[in-house]
């Protein structure tokens, strides 16, 4: 997927699920209702020059088994962290402008990561954060 303007969605932006393997590249994914993308079941997608920004339940949020790929996007200015990390999934983060999320039910703060204990590995290199 390349140069595509994806908003205004009731759920996620994109959802990349059962071992998929897209790349995307120069999108913009915004205002939607669920997180920007949404990469679970062992997808490995690579996601390059992104901008996700304005989505309700964070940037980018990965899950089971998923391990993608993320260099250069800018994943700003999400309710939830830039990019969200659960349940055996981890992957490659790398050169992402990840500033000015907020996450937290009550306290509201800026994170670039969500990080939970049940994760896989995660590599994280020249993010700013």
């Amino acid at each position: 997927m390349v140069d595509n303007e994806i908003n205004g969605q009731d759920q996620s932006g994109i959802w990349i699920s059962s071992g998929s393997t897209p790349t995307l590249c120069t999108n913009e994914i915004e205002y939607n209702r669920g997180p920007g993308i949404e990469i679970m079941d062992e997808g490995t997608a690579l996601i390059v020059g992104n901008i996700v920004e304005r989505n309700e339940f964070g940037g980018v949020t990965i899950s089971m088994g998923a391990t993608p790929t993320l260099r250069s996007n800018k994943i700003t200015e999400n309710f939830d962290a830039a990019i969200t990390i659960r349940l055996d999934a981890g992957g490659i983060f790398e050169g992402n402008d990840l500033r000015g999320n907020e996450f937290g039910p009550t306290d509201r703060y800026k994170g670039a990561f969500s990080i939970s204990e049940s994760a896989g590995e995660v590599v994280r290199r020249d993010n700013l954060e």
